[in-house]
């Protein structure tokens, strides 16, 4: 493990520098509350850092870049990828979704249901269905996960 601490040490350097940099920019009116800080934080590396890594990771994760471009909606943002590129990271064609960000809408989609069962459940029986349900939403959303 000893070849992990220069790396972490590198990286915490220049995760530093960025900090600094990203401070310059936020609105010091909102730094003064944990909320506000959280806001700029997330606002200005969402803005400045994340674009970049993002194009990064995609460029050097690919080694083909070539065919049309599609834009997909990610949890990184927008994000700019070829047909090539599409195919081998397994983005469904067509799709304007990455894979994520589906499966996090068909997550929140289930647990809506879920509740909605359990509250139709609960009105028809004239009471609360108990913990069977829990387990019902909690294996379909491992199903869910793993496909």
């Amino acid at each position: 493990m000893t070849h992990e601490l220069p790396l972490q040490a590198e990286l915490q350097q220049h995760l530093d520098a960025i900090a600094a940099i990203l401070y310059q920019e936020a609105d010091p009116t909102e730094l003064t509350t944990l909320e506000g800080i959280e806001k700029n934080v997330r606002a200005l590396a969402q803005e400045h850092v994340l674009p970049q890594r993002r194009n990064f990771f995609i460029n050097t994760a690919t080694s083909r870049r070539t065919g049309k471009q599609r834009t997909l909606t990610s949890i990184l943002g927008k994000l700019t990828l070829t047909t090539a590129q599409a195919q081998q990271l397994q983005v469904k064609p067509g799709t304007r979704w990455s894979p994520y960000v589906e499966k996090c809408c068909w997550v929140v989609s289930a647990n809506a249901s879920y509740q909605r069962a359990e509250q139709d459940i609960s009105q028809r029986r004239g009471r609360y269905p108990g913990s069977w349900l829990t387990g019902v939403s909690i294996s379909a959303l491992d199903w869910l996960w793993s496909g």
